[in-house]
């Protein structure tokens, strides 16, 4: 009789270590698609903060590309001539001929193969963009979008489109 009530007792040691580690990795998982889905928001708007803006297709998907958003993260902090590209923009307020060449190299070197159109550009907000010598506006299809706040007024925008 003793044997069968350690038994019993390992049995339910057991069933407790197993329903522990289901409720901890259930957490996981949840935990998991909660941060997925909160790199899919919209950040917010603070100066020198990004901003991932997506053309939103027929169903409203949210998409982003980390790898985009950290190039031009990494782009804009470029040291050229003693100020970093973000400076020389807000300063500017355009691509110059150091940063234009640089922007197009990186951009156009990266991406070329994934995506059909790539677009740097700077602008203001409602939509008025700021022309460039270095990339062609989009006239089609919807993209992948990532900006950064220049100043009150200005942002730099890298738009990603696969199809037209």
């Amino acid at each position: 009789m003793l044997k069968n009530c350690k038994a019993a007792g390992e049995i339910g040691q057991t069933i407790t270590w197993i329903i522990a580690t289901l409720i901890i990795i259930t957490f996981m998982v949840l935990s998991i698609f909660a941060t997925t889905g909160l790199v899919k928001v919209k950040a917010t708007e603070e100066a020198g903060k990004h901003v991932v803006n997506i053309f939103a297709s027929s169903q409203n998907v949210k998409q982003a590309d980390l790898f985009a958003e950290k190039s031009l993260e990494s782009y804009l902090s470029t040291n050229i001539n003693s100020a970093t590209i973000y400076q020389q923009l807000q300063n500017e307020g355009n691509l110059n001929d150091a940063n234009g060449n640089l922007a197009k190299n990186i951009f156009q070197k990266f991406y070329e193969n994934q995506y059909k159109i790539i677009w740097l550009t700077v602008y203001s907000k409602p939509n008025k963009i700021v022309p460039n010598n270095f990339f062609k506006p989009p006239v089609c299809g919807r993209g992948i979008t990532t900006e950064f706040k220049l100043n009150s007024e200005k942002y730099v925008m890298l738009t990603l489109t696969t199809s037209c």
